[in-house]
C-alpha cells in the first residue's frame, strides 16, 4: 500500500503566529514520536515572502494511520488553534504516493 500525503497551506493570524509555530512543534513531535510508526515524516515550511503563511507536508503510512493521528493530543492542539481563530486560510492537498526519493 502506497503513503498518503497530505500538504496543507495556512494562513495564520499574524498575531498568533509564536503560538502557531509552539503548536507545530508539538504535533510534529507528537507524530514521529509514536510507536505505532505511522507517521513517515511531518514537516512545517515557512513562506519567506510572507511571515505569517505556512506549508506542512505530511507523509502517513496508509489512510488508517492517518485517521489514527487526527485522534491524538498533539494534533488536537492543532484544532484548538484552529477554533480560537488562528487561522485564516486552510487549503488541504491530499493524495497516494506515487514515486519519490526514498520510497
Amino acid at each position: 500500500m502506497a503513503p498518503v500525503i497530505a500538504f496543507v497551506t495556512v494562513t495564520i493570524n499574524p498575531e498568533m503566529v509564536d503560538r502557531f509555530l509552539q503548536v507545530m512543534k508539538e504535533d510534529s513531535i507528537g507524530s514521529l514520536g509514536r510507536e505505532n510508526g505511522g507517521c513517515l515524516r511531518f514537516d512545517v515550511l515557512a513562506d519567506p515572502k510572507t511571515p505569517n503563511k505556512f506549508m506542512l507536508y505530511e507523509m502517513y503510512k496508509d489512510e488508517a494511520a492517518m485517521k489514527f493521528h487526527k485522534e491524538q493530543p498533539h494534533y488536537l492542539m492543532w484544532a484548538a488553534f484552529k477554533k480560537d481563530g488562528g487561522v485564516l486560510s486552510q487549503e488541504v492537498i491530499s493524495g497516494v504516493a506515487v514515486y519519490g526519493a526514498g520510497m
